[in-house]
């Protein structure tokens, strides 16, 4: 029996992961009140996450923060209809608290004000002042709001007034919004700005939280709360076709089981995981796709060709003449806001070459395949996704028909590509099985060859935790970790690479949560900074007990650091201990330092070593 659900948001006490992005809405609702949407593409968590934060626990979670009474109300905009009435979305919102006697049982000044706001249809003004009475009785007013965008386009085609009337009581303070939404809070801005022709963006007082691919360890709490017993290259395949996308982690892994509680072998299970996770991703990443700009099409098009490509040479078929990487790598600086926008949706890997979901890189494979049957259909293609209005002579020979599926042989079914990778992931076998006949009826193309050599692995992502003090040493820090750097053994990041207008705390978040190696670069002025200390020390921490990470102390200049938790920590390395006399990190003999250095990350070449050539969503360690 599978407890996997795929259909309906999943309920709140079978919620799990999403660590990172509860905590960052929790201490919005905490901290000052600040409001939030919650954005992400169709199926990956929205509703679930909000149905957790709305509930007994999630609530009680928030309270438990919070200096202030927090009183909550929640509202799915599709329930409410259309023609959209301000006092009637009011009167939803506000009617399970009437029936509790929320307002009968408060202060004599919030029942009035709140009868007074009633009887005024709930005028701005009259609710601005229940706010008020609300806030100077220790009270805050936490709004969940599912399907926001849908509300804000009601809201734009019946009371444009209604969402500058809403930005003006957020901005009180004592109302905090947590909205869900599917469209970006970017687009909602020109939306609202073109609807009521004003130019102050009526969603700017809105922290964005954008849900993409769940992290590794996400995936691992999720199977283990269905009661998963999927064996190791099940597990890894799940993994691989999913790309960390919820739902098709909870199709590919609830397929697996029910097909084997049908007395389905491991081979047959996995074929009918393959069809159910087509069959899914046709309606999800199809719905998906139309909603995309034909920048955005066009950019993930790119990636899957390149990615294609990759998988072709990989299994020893040779180079094309018109390669589709070297187009991608032409166009990264046009559309790296494109491809910056797929990667924090989890749609491609972080260096933006590869698809994550294998599903859904199947899903475009023979989108291809069906377009490239004949001139005609190529062409017509082209002129539906909009990419003649702005392609370039050079771009267009690029995409070729003919050039550009001989470069790609989409003509090879990928579905024989499918079985060789999750072949190659099984640790239980060591040759690509013999074509199996479908259990839908037909043959299977036979897989391909075993690759004459691995495609390139993700390198190892390393994060930098530092005082800003030490900016001159952590960079040559960096310096001397170049030849990993260029070896694409290891990727490094520090927040002085958090570009202008970016969410500092929300960038440095991230990284942290997705970083393999934390190196802590130990001074007293690390340990003297409470962020340092505090927020990135301990996550790190954190993550290095439960094994999702490497910390690895750096001690940069002398201190007593041996009260500090890290020095339980026996892997650490003293830059400037014994092995370099007194001196800092920018003393001493160049060589023995730069070999230290290039020793602070073992695990890159360990993970190389154990993990799976071809894999580009590794297995938790």
């Amino acid at each position: 029996m599978t407890h996997f659900l795929h259909g309906n948001p999943i309920p709140p006490e079978r919620f799990v992961g999403r660590r990172r992005e509860r905590e960052r809405v929790l201490n919005f609702i905490a901290h000052n009140g600040e409001s939030a949407a919650v954005v992400g593409e169709p199926r990956v968590g929205k509703s679930s996450l909000l149905a957790y934060l709305a509930s007994p626990q999630g609530r009680a979670e928030a309270q438990a923060r919070s200096d202030k009474r927090l009183l909550f109300a929640e509202a799915d905009a599709h329930l409410i209809g259309d023609g959209f009435d301000p006092a009637r979305f009011w009167r939803y919102v506000f009617r399970p608290l009437e029936t509790a006697g929320a307002f009968d049982q408060a202060e004599a000044p919030i029942g009035e004000a709140y009868r007074s706001c009633q009887a005024s249809g709930y005028e701005t003004t009259a609710f601005e002042h229940l706010l008020k009475c609300l806030g100077r009785a220790g009270y805050r007013l936490v709004l969940f709001v599912d399907e926001a965008d849908y509300l804000a386009e009601q809201c734009l085609r019946h009371h444009p007034a209604f969402l500058a009337a809403l930005r003006s009581l957020l901005k009180t303070g004592d109302l905090t919004l947590v909205a869900a939404s599917r469209t970006p809070l970017s687009r909602l801005n020109v939306m609202a700005a073109a609807a009521s022709g004003s130019g102050s963006p009526c969603f700017n007082t809105l922290r964005e939280v954008i849900l993409g691919a769940m992290m590794i360890e996400d995936v691992s709490q999720l199977l283990r709360a269905a009661g998963s017993s999927l064996s190791p290259g099940e597990d890894a395949f799940v993994r691989e076709a999913s790309g960390g996308y919820p739902y098709l982690v909870q199709v590919a892994a609830g397929a697996l089981i029910e097909a084997r509680d049908e007395g389905a072998g491991e081979e047959e299970a996995r074929r009918e995981a393959e069809d159910a996770l087509l069959r899914a991703t046709h309606d999800t990443l199809g719905d998906i796709w139309r909603s995309w700009s034909p920048e955005l099409r066009y950019v993930f098009a790119a990636v899957a060709a390149a990615h294609i490509e990759a998988l072709g040479e990989a299994a020893g078929r040779s180079a094309p003449d018109v390669s589709a990487r070297a187009s991608l790598a032409a166009d990264t600086a046009t559309y790296r806001q494109e491809l910056d926008a797929l990667r924090k949706r989890g749609f491609v890997s972080e260096r933006g070459d590869r698809v994550r979901a294998f599903a859904f890189l199947a899903w475009f494979a023979l989108r291809l395949r069906q377009r490239g049957q004949s001139a005609e259909l190529w062409d017509q293609w082209l002129r539906e996704e909009g990419w003649d209005r702005f392609w370039s002579a050079a771009r267009r020979d690029a995409w070729n028909r003919g050039a550009f599926l001989r470069a790609m042989e989409v003509r090879t079914d990928i579905e024989a590509l499918l079985l060789a990778h999750a072949a190659r992931l099984s640790p239980s076998r060591s040759a690509p099985p013999p074509a199996p006949s479908s259990s839908r009826g037909g043959a299977r193309p036979a897989p391909p060859p075993e690759p004459a050599a691995p495609p390139p692995r993700e390198p190892i992502d390393v994060f930098l935790s530092y005082s800003h003090v030490d900016e001159a040493l952590c960079n040559e820090l960096a310096t001397h970790l170049a030849v990993l750097i260029w070896n694409r053994d290891i990727r490094v990041w520090h927040d002085r690479q958090i570009g202008a207008g970016e969410d500092w705390r929300g960038a440095i978040d991230e990284r942290l949560e997705a970083a393999q190696v934390v190196l802590l670069l130990v001074s007293s002025d690390f340990l003297a900074s409470r962020y340092c200390w505090d927020v990135e020390m301990k996550r790190a921490l954190e993550r290095h007990h439960a094994r999702q990470a490497q910390v690895i102390p750096v001690i940069l200049r002398p201190c007593d650091w041996s009260p500090a938790p890290f020095a339980r920590i026996q892997s650490h390395v003293a830059l400037n201990g014994p092995q370099f006399g007194a001196a800092s990190l920018s003393s001493g003999n160049c060589c023995s330092r730069s070999r230290s250095t290039r020793s602070l990350v073992p695990i890159a070449f360990t993970r190389r070593n154990a993990a799976s050539p071809s894999s580009f969503f590794p297995a938790a360690r």
